[in-house]
């Protein structure tokens, strides 16, 4: 009987190392491509996509891109901003930063 009772321990904590390492793995893997983001081709190297706003966002990170989109504002994109930033500013604050 104590015997028993002594294997179904060890199984208990082999069964919860497994499990905690599983989630240590998991949650590496997510952290990994969270810090390292895909390129797909479509954009270069300083661009990536992101939900980082609650809605798909390229961002980039290269002066002179930055530079071609606000010398081409309205032209190549739509000035728009998400809801998780016009909510906490309120819509009057950012439309009044958006040009006529």
């Amino acid at each position: 009987m104590h015997c028993s009772r002594h294997n179904n321990m060890s199984l208990l904590w082999i069964t919860g190392l497994c499990v905690t390492a599983l989630v240590v793995v998991r949650i590496s893997n997510w952290w990994y491509r969270w810090s390292n983001p895909k390129s797909n081709g479509k954009y270069g190297r300083p661009l990536f996509r992101t939900s980082i706003l609650g809605v798909n966002t390229v961002i980039s990170t290269d002066m002179d891109v930055n530079l071609d989109i606000l010398r081409h504002e309205n032209e190549y994109f739509n000035l728009s901003y998400p809801d998780g930033l016009v909510k906490p500013l309120g819509k009057e604050s950012v439309e009044a930063g958006k040009p006529d």
